[in-house]
């Protein structure tokens, strides 16, 4: 996914060099700018650049003020009707995203805002080092390593951007009524081919309710969505070709749809996340399914969370729609690595969701080496890598506790029983041999 750049048209920028320069000389009486200076002084400090940054001309620090990135308001595209009061909330509310110190870089936490101003920074240091006459074999290669940095650092923002934009968008829409699709355009000042503006141009689709018969009931189902129209469709499918022999159509691939029912299963079971982060994991395991198994009579669609399988999304094909009916965690029975854990550990299905099994929560403060006798369990049922969410910086809700010391002596306790149980059949067995020996 990427920004898409159109350049400003010259009746919107009559900037010229006489205008930069009159706006240059403005600057320094604009409070955005003193603001914007102590924030960028602040950054180069932590990343120790400040003594570059003294180097430079009072005509240079303006420029890199000039060169920042910004969010403008988002747009209606053409024939959707959005309140212009609906769209200044969103432009607010991104613009503050944007500010929040969320991502992490080496041992710092930093925001999209923070490394904007260090792509503005080095966007005029690159001009500057590109003058220079350099003799030093050792500055020289120093030289061309910030020459570089510019095109690294757009390349983060774009990602980052992209990114935060996608989970709130997912996160004000709703699957079973409206979702907010976007695209992002960038304006740039044609003299100097820099990007200064990020607009996010919105549609706004209203979901329609379909009926299939499953199990003998009519129920409601709803179509997939992408939110990011980059991709050029507004609806997932998925390759028939994934489906194996089970699959009898013609069709090459299979419209997706999703149950209500999965959808609530989804936001109950993965609850580690704060607002309605959940659209966003459902579309992240939608928009491009690449693996599908085959287990006890039913579709598993593995799920993830940042790379890590959490669970499975189980789905069965009707009047030639792939349809999710519920979503399972690793931990639940009818999933591989569910039943082996059940054999493993011997707890039975009711244990699962008495122990808060059955949330991503009680893995997601889970202590490996507090109790290893249950990670060993989960490492030997093929569950191991969802213990590494612990180690994973993921922005939470309130996190549930379980006592886990307690489960450990429960199953235990089963171990034991079962075994007092085969003791007692042997004894049994033993007795009716002297009785028919007799």
């Amino acid at each position: 996914m990427n920004i898409r750049t159109e350049n400003t048209r010259r009746d919107e920028v009559t900037l010229g060099m006489k205008g930069l320069l009159d706006r240059i000389n403005n600057t320094n009486k604009n409070p955005g700018y003193k603001c914007y200076k102590e924030r960028l002084i602040f950054n180069l400090k932590r990343f120790g650049f400040y003594e570059d940054y003294l180097d430079l001309r009072d005509f240079d620090k303006y420029m890199i003020y000039e060169f920042r990135m910004v969010i403008k308001d988002p747009v209606a595209a053409p024939g959707h009707v959005i309140e212009k009061r609906q769209l200044r909330s969103f432009g607010k509310i991104l613009r503050s995203e944007m500010r929040k110190e969320n991502i992490l870089f080496g041992d710092k936490k930093i925001s999209i805002y923070d490394i904007s101003q260090m792509l503005a920074f080095f966007m005029v240091y690159r001009d500057i080092v590109d003058k220079e006459i350099v003799f030093d074999e050792t500055k020289r290669q120093e030289n061309e390593k910030v020459k570089e940095l510019p095109s690294i650092l757009f390349k983060l923002i774009n990602s980052l951007l992209l990114r935060m934009m996608y989970n709130y968008f997912a996160s004000i829409s709703n699957i079973t009524k409206e979702i907010y699709y976007f695209t992002l355009t960038s304006s740039k000042l044609e003299e100097y081919g820099i990007s200064l503006f990020v607009i996010p141009t919105l549609r706004l689709l209203y979901q329609k309710m379909y009926h299939v018969n499953i199990n003998n009931i009519k129920r409601p189902v709803f179509r997939t969505p992408y939110i990011c129209l980059q991709s050029g469709s507004e609806w997932n499918n998925i390759d028939s070709s994934l489906l194996g022999k089970d699959y009898k159509g013609d069709h090459k691939k299979l419209y997706l749809y999703i149950q209500s029912h999965a959808l609530n299963r989804i936001s109950e079971r993965i609850d580690i996340y704060e607002n309605n982060y959940s659209n966003s994991l459902i579309w992240d395991n939608t928009e491009s399914i690449k693996e599908v198994i085959k287990y006890k009579g039913n579709y598993l669609v593995p799920f993830k969370v940042k790379e890590i399988k959490i669970g499975y999304m189980l789905a069965e094909i009707v009047d030639e729609k792939f349809i999710i009916t519920t979503f399972l965690l690793l931990t639940h029975f009818d999933t591989p690595e569910g039943d082996r854990f059940k054999e493993i550990s011997g707890l039975g299905f009711a244990d699962i969701s008495y122990w808060k099994l059955d949330k991503l929560s009680t893995f997601r403060t889970f202590d490996s080496d507090k109790y290893p006798r249950i990670a060993d369990y989960l490492e030997r049922a093929g569950m191991g890598d969802i213990l590494k969410l612990s180690k994973e910086h993921i922005n939470t809700r309130e996190l549930q506790s379980v006592d886990l010391k307690q489960l450990i002596s429960y199953i235990l306790k089963g171990r034991l029983s079962e075994r007092l149980h085969e003791k007692e059949i042997k004894q049994k067995i033993e007795q009716v041999k002297k009785q028919w020996n007799n």
